[in-house]
């Protein structure tokens, strides 16, 4: 019985092992499930933007209810993206036909007066330096 103590005292860390295992799947699936969030948020937001007369309803729509974090995460997933300031819409990721602009940067080109002022009492929880 003294030596089963004596080993327990020296190795009880080992039996955590099984449960630090068991949670380190689910911390590795929550951040994916963030990123392909994140990446949705963005792809929607660059639709909203490319297509002729931004949607700046769904812009709002998307963004409005987001958290901090999520606006992080969505800024994160835009990246740069290429626009094409003749044309005034996204396009082929060359620096021929246009340059490439962070989310702030299409807001900068896409939206009215009216729209950035919305979008920067949105933005402003995100703790981001606003560029629009």
């Amino acid at each position: 019985m003294g030596t089963i103590v004596k080993l327990l005292k020296k190795w009880w860390w080992v039996l955590l092992l099984p449960f630090v295992l068991l949670l380190k799947p689910w911390d590795w699936l929550s951040s994916r499930v963030n990123r392909s969030f994140y990446e949705k948020v963005a792809n929607a937001c660059y639709e909203a933007m490319t297509i002729y007369g931004t949607k700046e309803d769904v812009l709002l729509n998307q963004l409005s209810e987001l958290s901090k974090s999520e606006l992080i995460g969505v800024y994160d997933a835009f990246g740069a993206r290429y626009y094409s300031n003749h044309l005034g819409i996204g396009v082929p990721n060359t620096d021929l036909l246009g340059s490439a602009l962070d989310l702030f940067g299409w807001f900068s080109h896409e939206l009215e007066r009216k729209e950035k002022s919305q979008m920067r009492d949105i933005w402003l929880k995100s703790g981001l330096k606003l560029t629009f």
